[in-house]
């Protein structure tokens, strides 16, 4: 949206910025982008500097969500992401892939969720975005679970943990 002053968007505006949305991003992204857009504009309501928000108009939203099943990344696919990934952020990839955790429960783990001597990890909160603000919440359908530990998994997060203390 640039440098467009507040007043400016209102419907039309979000309609074009949609279709250049759309060159570049999925359905998902956009909704996600659409929904930090919304409560900044939410706020300049609260504000009183915009007298209703646009992105809540009844004539132009996000695009719905795509259903369907999630598919899992090839092994080759995850290998070269992992590869692209600085350092600090590679773990991350181990555990959503290796464990099968969405991306808001894999930044919700903690050490003490990982049980080594039982292979296991306990899945209690994830973390997600409540009006613009991260926070802890339980799983995807409040369901708290254990997913086994695979020894693979459990050597990468030694390893970073033998990382950390040095």
């Amino acid at each position: 949206l640039g440098a467009q002053p507040l007043n400016a968007i209102g419907t039309k505006v979000l309609r074009h910025w949609k279709k250049r949305l759309e060159k570049d991003l999925g359905p998902t992204s956009i909704r996600l982008v659409w929904a930090t857009l919304s409560s900044v504009l939410q706020a300049a309501v609260e504000d009183r500097r915009l007298g209703r928000n646009p992105c809540r108009s009844s004539t132009v939203g996000p695009p719905a969500a795509t259903p369907g099943r999630v598919e899992a990344w090839s092994p080759g696919r995850v290998l070269a992401v992992r590869k692209a990934l600085p350092d600090r952020y590679r773990l991350l990839l181990v555990i959503g892939a290796g464990l099968g955790l969405r991306q808001g429960e894999a930044l919700g783990l903690a050490l003490e969720d990982i049980d080594f001597a039982k292979e296991v990890v306990h899945v209690r909160r994830q973390v997600k975005m409540v009006r613009a603000k991260l926070c802890f919440a339980l799983p995807k359908g409040r369901k708290v679970r254990d997913v086994p530990l695979p020894s693979s998994v459990a050597r990468a997060i030694r390893q970073q943990i033998g990382r950390a203390h040095v």
